[in-house]
């Protein structure tokens, strides 16, 4: 259920405001946003992607580590395994599932943003790729041609994020 759940909220936040006639808006549960006409500056929504290696819970400021552009209807959602995170025996064990084992996921992926036309199911897309992997992600979203994806890795040698992204992502330019 936490898979999809703060997107329902959003789309249901959404649907909410669009029936009040509202016309620009952002609606956000716990990071997942979609987004509805313009900014409060007449732009499109700009939301920035945390940087895993920049979260602090003593801080207030993001670092983002991109920041993506929403127009009218589009959807954003992210999933990471840098946050519940608990070390055993030596292994990072996180809390994404993989629910053919009822083990922790073990993807390569540090996070994995999504964008789409509904919140839901960009939030479905970005927990299942934690829990699919790169090959099967980049196959699935070949089959999707309005879903965007962004992928933070680590470099294997140096521990160095790495940023990567369909090319449709909608990227603020320079901001990755």
């Amino acid at each position: 259920m936490s898979g999809i759940a703060k997107g329902y909220g959003v789309d249901a936040l959404f649907r909410l405001a669009q029936q009040q006639g509202i016309q620009n808006f952002l609606a956000e549960i716990g990071g997942e946003v979609r987004v509805k006409g313009s900014n409060p500056s007449q732009q499109p929504w700009h939301i920035a992607i945390e940087n895993p290696d920049h979260i602090s819970s003593h801080s207030s400021t993001i670092s983002p580590i991109a920041v993506a552009q929403l127009t009218d209807g589009q959807a954003l959602a992210t999933s990471g395994n840098y946050r519940n995170c608990r070390q055993h025996n030596g292994k990072t064990i996180c809390h994404i599932l993989d629910p053919r084992t009822a083990a922790p996921a073990m993807s390569h992926f540090i996070s994995v943003s999504i964008v789409a036309p509904d919140c839901m199911t960009a939030d479905a897309l970005a927990t299942a790729s934690m829990v699919m992997g790169v090959q099967q992600t980049t196959k699935l979203l070949q089959q999707l041609p309005q879903v965007h994806a962004l992928f933070v890795t680590r470099h294997p040698q140096t521990q160095a994020l790495q940023v990567s992204y369909t090319p449709k992502f909608p990227l603020i330019p320079g901001s990755v």
